[in-house]
């Protein structure tokens, strides 16, 4: 790894998942910091709108509507 040029060098990892967490940012999406496991959990807005109608479906089969 020492011996490539800088330029050919892979990022590392923190890098490579702050530019995830910059771009997903940008689309609007959420980043959570996991501090158990130190891992990151990315939320995309429109996973949280599917999981939303997910939920609203469940409650309407319990009968339970909103």
């Amino acid at each position: 790894m020492k011996d490539k040029p800088v330029e050919q060098r892979r990022p590392k990892k923190n890098k490579r998942k702050a530019a995830l967490a910059r771009a997903l940012r940008k689309r609007g999406g959420q980043v959570l910091h996991e501090q158990r496991t130190g891992g990151f959990k990315f939320i995309d807005n429109k996973q949280k709108y599917v999981k939303a109608q997910d939920e609203a479906k469940k409650k309407e089969m319990k009968g339970q509507t909103l």
